[in-house]
């Protein structure tokens, strides 16, 4: 080997090792730099407003409609930033004010209320579930909102109960006997004693406690048979008074139905369809009556060619009535039974059936 060779040799022996650790402190200065430019980077902003993360994590709450907190939204952009008002995955949380003009640099601070009173289904009956709420912001001249910030928290509950709802159906009826739905409720701490209130117009409640279990509670709920006819909606609102004496507002119980006329038959029209002449048709109906108290004092018709008889078996609140419509004539008709039913008060009461039906000439 020449030594013009040799002497390339040596120069790339002597400067490889010392370009490498040059270029290992390089590189780890240079990572170093980029850590040291990842941390003290801006957070994610949108459209150049940031909200600090701890601002966004709420940690464990208590279950309260009216969590209050205060939010700060800075403006890190370059421009000004309106916004018209904020938009929520639900209606549970609020601002104020509900929008604001934010110039560079500034800090905007809203006053949040936030109520923790709704779950959705899988968390009914858990002392504790999680609670995520989307804030988007609507900027000025937008007509969607924009993909902003999630918000969450753990909500705590002094009571659970296994139900949100009580669905009363139509089995409420006006002036009959009271209906009582049960639901069950669990104390998640140590409770002096649990209180339930409802508007006293709608509904009467009670609370029981249970004989095997300190910590559950029976609700009892009852709408007012003097409600007037129609749908029915109100709310019952459970109170946790703990040891300290301190009242706590925890759950909220919507009940809703629709109170029926004391006594109503099913159906109340019967369509019995067409039929030849001159031919016979028959349907049953029911009739619903608050009690065994109250009995059918006598059935009336508005035609000779409508018989309407009691079967017999029946239960006394739910007598089936037996219809038999002689068919004569061609074309559409219609004729009206009339029940009338006697109250334990001895007053009367006028339920009708419609019947409707068609003769034809010739084969159906």
């Amino acid at each position: 080997m020449s030594l013009g060779r040799w002497k390339h040799w040596f120069f790339f022996l002597l400067v490889a090792p010392a370009a490498s650790l040059a270029a290992y402190h390089l590189g780890s200065l240079t990572a170093l730099g980029l850590g040291q430019k990842e941390q003290s980077s801006p957070l994610a902003t949108i459209n150049g407003l940031y909200i600090e993360p701890q601002a966004l994590d709420l940690g464990e709450v208590w279950e309260t409609p009216d969590h209050t907190f205060r939010l700060t939204i800075q403006n890190a952009g370059k421009v000004v930033r309106s916004i018209s008002r904020f938009q929520t995955t639900c209606g549970c949380l609020q601002l104020d004010p509900p929008g604001r003009l934010v110039a560079p640099g500034e800090k905007a601070e809203f006053n949040a209320r936030l109520d923790l009173m709704h779950r959705l289904p899988y968390q009914i009956g858990l002392a504790q579930w999680p609670k995520v709420v989307r804030l988007d912001p609507v900027f000025e001249g937008d007509l969607t909102a924009t993909l902003g910030w999630e918000m969450k928290a753990v909500v705590r509950s002094r009571v659970s109960t296994d139900r949100t709802q009580i669905p009363f159906a139509d089995r409420c009826s006006r002036d009959g006997v009271r209906v009582w739905s049960k639901v069950r409720v669990k104390a998640h701490v140590p409770l002096k004693r649990l209180q339930a209130t409802v508007h006293p117009n709608c509904a009467a409640v009670r609370i029981e406690t249970s004989p095997t279990s300190p910590e559950d509670y029976f609700l009892f709920v009852s709408p007012n048979p003097s409600l007037p006819l129609g749908a029915f909606r109100f709310e019952v609102r459970l109170r946790a008074v703990t040891l300290d004496d301190v009242s706590h507002e925890c759950t909220t119980i919507e009940a809703f139905g629709g109170m029926q006329p004391a006594s109503r038959v099913l159906p109340r029209m019967v369509l019995l369809g067409e039929y030849t002449i001159p031919s016979e048709a028959e349907a049953d109906v029911t009739l619903k009556l608050p009690s065994s108290d109250w009995q059918i004092d006598h059935l009336e018709t508005d035609s000779t060619e409508t018989l309407v008889t009691q079967a017999e078996g029946e239960t006394k609140e739910s007598p089936r009535l037996h219809i038999a419509q002689q068919i004569k004539r061609p074309g559409d008709g219609v004729s009206t039974i009339r029940i009338v039913v006697r109250k334990p008060n001895k007053q009367l009461e006028t339920v009708t059936v419609e019947v409707r039906y068609y003769g034809q000439n010739g084969s159906r």
